[in-house]
């Protein structure tokens, strides 16, 4: 699973599950650019209103090693995906099954956005800031299926890619040395 830094921070990428927004970076036409554009202003503004946080729930690795996640809002029950769809900046498509996540890794956590890709991909930092784990609270609206080896407790994402920079630091200490 690649790691990207910002402000010198590791973060993941994050793709919403089940859903295609309309492509910024190589769209097909003038339109798509415009609704890509669009979809990628309403993710940034919902995210920007729930503080900056989302909560997401991973069910695998996706194309390009990217984490497949409903994401929400911080403050919402409703899935950044399923936002888009009703708004018309994305519609649901179908997927091949994502490979599975490491058994380490957490399948429901909360975490901070670095970046919004586009409309529907974005990066999350590894570490929430100064106050560290931040337990992901599950209301009862939403529950779901969880696809997976296991459903964990309150897992968040610092635990977890702390260990994938320290194994990235010793492959790389390794590789220095070879």
């Amino acid at each position: 699973m690649p790691v990207a830094y910002f402000d010198g921070k590791p973060a993941v990428k994050i793709r919403f599950a089940r859903v295609n927004a309309p492509e910024i970076y190589h769209p097909s036409s003038e339109e798509e650019y415009r609704l890509g554009l669009k979809a990628k202003e309403f993710v940034e503004k919902k995210i920007r209103d729930a503080g900056g946080y989302v909560k997401c729930r991973a069910y695998g690795l996706g194309k390009y090693h990217r984490i497949i996640a409903d994401v929400y809002p911080d403050d919402e029950e409703t899935t950044l995906s399923e936002l888009l769809v009703e708004r018309k900046l994305a519609e649901y498509r179908q997927y091949p099954e994502p490979d599975p996540l490491p058994r380490w890794f957490p399948r429901e956590f909360k975490a901070h956005v670095a970046k919004v890709v586009d409309g529907d991909t974005i990066y999350v930092y590894a570490r929430n800031g100064e106050e560290g784990p931040v337990p992901f609270e599950e209301k009862e609206s939403m529950r779901g299926t969880v696809v997976g080896e296991y459903k964990t407790g309150t897992p968040t994402v610092p635990v977890a890619l702390a260990v994938i920079s320290a194994v990235i630091g010793v492959g790389l200490l390794v590789s220095a040395r070879r």
